[in-house]
């Protein structure tokens, strides 16, 4: 029998999705200049992975955090149907122009941590969500990001918050970060 004991546990959901940069008080110059080839009024999309860990304690009688179909539900309903071939910007309110998210990895991870702790069962917090999606483009195989972007909520490391994120998609503004985030904790 195990011993019970706060762990966590991490399940990946992917989906493939359309978005663009763009902020409804700027206007299309300032939102080009704001977001580069991001803000592009024809829209992107990407391949994305999202891997949500929640953390709670294990039941000594299951030997788990939280039942492994519940959470797949859970994350099957929150972030595959909500974002699943759909184009961020126009299908999801929340990332609509009067939504008030830009649809950056950022604030993906941010949104879906937030409706995934919604719905868990007592106990059991998201610990971090990590968004990566993979772009369209080409990238050398000397690209140390290899085409991905990606972007963490809650648990980023020491160095990210000291540092930021320098590296970025080339076409992209410095607002665009990629790797671990750079937002306050």
């Amino acid at each position: 029998m195990s011993s019970p004991g706060r762990t966590s546990l991490t399940r990946r959901v992917t989906f493939a999705a359309a978005h663009r940069y763009r902020r409804p008080d700027l206007d299309d110059a300032q939102n080009a200049a704001t977001f580069g080839l991001c803000a592009r009024p024809s829209y992107h999309g990407h391949s994305y992975t999202c891997d949500v860990s929640v953390t709670g304690d294990v039941a000594p009688h299951t030997g788990m955090i939280v039942d492994l179909g519940v959470l797949d539900r859970i994350l099957a309903e929150e972030v595959r149907e909500r974002f699943d071939h759909r184009n961020i910007n126009l299908d999801v309110p929340e990332f609509a122009e009067d939504g008030g998210l830009v649809p950056t990895g950022e604030e993906l991870a941010r949104f879906i941590a937030g409706v995934v702790q919604a719905r868990l069962p007592a106990g059991v917090r998201v610990q971090r969500v990590v968004v990566a999606g993979r772009s369209g483009r080409r990238t050398s195989p000397g690209d140390a990001r290899h085409g991905w972007l990606s972007a963490r909520s809650a648990s980023c490391s020491p160095a990210a918050r000291r540092h930021g994120c320098a590296a970025r998609p080339r076409g992209c503004s410095p607002l665009h970060r990629t790797g671990e985030c750079a937002m306050p904790h």
